[in-house]
Formats: C-alpha cells, sequence, structure tokens
C-alpha cells in the first residue's frame, strides 16, 4: 500500500463465524466500507538549525541560516517558504511571500528527512522569520499537513536575526574611536 499524508485510508474488520451471516465492524455490510477509521500520518517537522543540524533559532547577520527536518515522503521536493513572523497560523490561511533571497524547494533523501541545508544565504535583515513548507502545495497553511518551525502546534516560535549585532558592531567602532581621540590628544599634551 502507498499512500501520502493528504490521504485518508480507512479499513473494516469483518468476523467470520460457522453461522449463517458473518458480522463486520463497525456494524453494516461488506459494501459499507468507507471510512471507519481514519489512519493519520505523523505531521512533517521542520526547524532551522546550524549547519551540523543542531537547533538554532537566533542567526547573527550574515550568518546563513540552515534548515532540517523529518516525516516527509522520501525523495520529495516541496514547496519551503521564509517569511516574516506570523504571530497566529489559522488553518487554511495564504501563506505570506517569501522572504527575497531565500530557497523556494526543498528536497528529503531515500528516508524521508531533510538534512541540513542553506535556505538563507547572507540575511540582510534583522527581524524574526518563520519558515513554512508546503506539503500539499497549495499556497495555504494546512494545520497538521504542513511543516511549521515552531516549538508547539499552536504557538509559532520563529528564528530570529537580531539587531544587536549591528549595534554591538556600532558600539565597538564607537569606543575603537574614542580609544584613538583619547590617544592621539595625550600625544599632544
Amino acid at each position: 500500500m502507498s499512500c501520502s499524508v493528504t490521504d485518508v485510508v480507512g479499513f473494516k474488520i469483518q468476523y467470520f463465524y460457522t453461522g449463517v451471516n458473518n458480522f463486520y465492524f463497525p456494524a453494516g455490510n461488506i459494501a459499507q466500507i468507507n471510512t471507519y477509521a481514519d489512519l493519520s500520518f505523523p505531521q512533517p517537522i521542520i526547524k532551522s538549525c546550524s549547519g551540523t543540524g543542531e537547533q538554532k533559532d537566533i542567526f547573527n547577520l550574515y550568518e546563513d541560516v540552515c534548515a532540517n527536518g523529518s516525516g516527509f515522503l522520501p525523495n520529495a521536493t516541496y514547496d519551503f517558504y521564509v517569511v516574516s513572523d506570523v504571530q497566529t497560523w489559522t488553518d487554511e490561511m495564504l501563506i505570506p511571500a517569501r522572504e527575497i533571497s531565500t530557497a523556494t524547494m526543498i528536497t528529503s533523501d531515500p528516508g524521508g528527512n531533510v538534512l541540513p541545508v542553506a535556505v538563507w544565504n547572507d540575511p540582510s535583515a534583522a527581524g524574526a522569520y518563520d519558515i513554512v513548507i508546503d506539503v500539499n502545495g497549495n499556497g495555504h497553511y494546512a494545520k497538521g499537513i504542513d511543516a511549521l518551525d515552531s516549538d508547539d502546534v499552536e504557538v509559532t516560535a520563529r528564528f530570529v536575526i537580531p539587531e544587536l549585532t549591528s549595534l554591538f558592531a556600532l558600539l565597538a567602532f564607537m569606543l575603537t574611536a574614542f580609544a584613538v581621540f583619547v590617544t592621539g590628544k595625550k600625544r599632544f599634551f
């Protein structure tokens, strides 16, 4: 049997005995094999990570952002999005536009895993971002089907490129300039 995460699979159990009729569970006859059970598949997972695969949620400006995941179909290619942080993801909402210069597709390996791969090279915009894999390829977020970078199913936990990095660089530059100025003044006196 072959199926994907978007398929609904059902089954019917038939009990045989030596009497006049066979019994079926749930009650009914053999023609009623519709959807008596819903076999669900685990939702695929995607996370921001370092180049070696450790989960990482805070990146510096111009530091490559990588992602990895599991639970996908083997050797499958999916639509991939890095988007500005969305506070609340709701089922069937339109997936926002991708950030510029981010990956648009991602491919799983034969085991259905996404190995660590750079999805945004040298990001130059500080901010909070979400990662979404549109598993069913319809451009809308499908809760329980699409993969979303989050710490739990309901609340988006994003990866962050803090603005503090540029603040620290500016502070270091100002301290260096001040030290040069003070050192230069001492020579004149």
